[in-house]
């Protein structure tokens, strides 16, 4: 029963992050999944991109209702997106746990470095939209 409560509990920060930074959750349902359910780099990723599903489609649909989705872009990242994804995936399953799990902390470091950095060099800016 903790391990069921554990996962909801992984559910919601993920789903909820990933609706409110718009990073799909998987920076933080794959940490948790190794780190807390105890499973692999590949499950946890492999978990994490099913659960990304339906994080992005619901999440993906209240930002579209609210006018941020921009169409043309969207046709052009997605065909590649579902091509690297594929080879992505065939990838990580070849590589061991530790150097994917190695390779994942680096890119998040390296992402999140980059937007502390971009978000410090713009300084503070007014929101574009008011509610």
């Amino acid at each position: 029963m903790p391990e069921l409560v554990t996962e909801l509990i992984v559910g919601l920060a993920g789903g909820f992050l990933g609706g409110l930074l718009g990073v799909g959750g998987g920076v933080i349902y794959v940490p948790a999944i190794v780190i807390f359910l105890g499973e692999g780099q590949q499950v946890a990723q492999g978990v994490s991109l099913v659960a990304i599903i339906f994080t992005g489609l619901v999440g993906g649909v209240t930002h579209f209702r609210h006018g941020n989705v921009d169409a043309p872009i969207v046709t052009c990242v997605a065909p590649g997106a579902i091509v690297a994804a594929v080879l992505g995936g065939w990838l990580a399953n070849l590589m061991p746990a530790d150097a994917l799990q190695r390779i994942f902390g680096v890119v998040i470091l390296y992402v999140g470095a980059s937007m502390v950095w971009s978000a410090w060099r713009a300084g503070p800016r007014q929101d574009e939209r008011k509610p």
